[in-house]
């Protein structure tokens, strides 16, 4: 039995590292986009790129040590990737077209 519970936690670990990778190309490659669109006027344009990096941080921080403070900091930044959505969504940012 506990060889098999070893061999779960085994995979466990390679499908969180995989996923954690993922998770840090998405945002690595999101920021580099914001940045080459010159999305940096403004604090409400400021704000993604801040968020971004705490995110890359926060994965970083979880790939290295596997904590659970980690896992809950994690947490919260992926709510707050929510949050910040969801008011996008409500208040979108008003338009000028040139």
């Amino acid at each position: 039995m506990s060889e098999e519970t070893s061999s779960t936690q085994g995979v466990i670990a390679v499908v969180r590292r995989g996923l954690l990778a993922i998770l840090v190309l998405g945002l690595v490659g999101t920021e580099i986009e914001l940045f080459l669109l010159k999305h940096t006027d403004g604090f409400w344009q400021i704000a993604p790129l801040a968020l971004i990096g705490a995110g890359i941080v926060v994965v970083g921080w979880c790939a290295l040590t596997e904590s659970a403070a980690s896992l809950k900091v994690l947490n919260v930044v992926m709510i707050t990737f929510m949050l910040s959505g969801a008011a996008l969504k409500c208040f979108p940012a008003e338009k000028s077209y040139e």
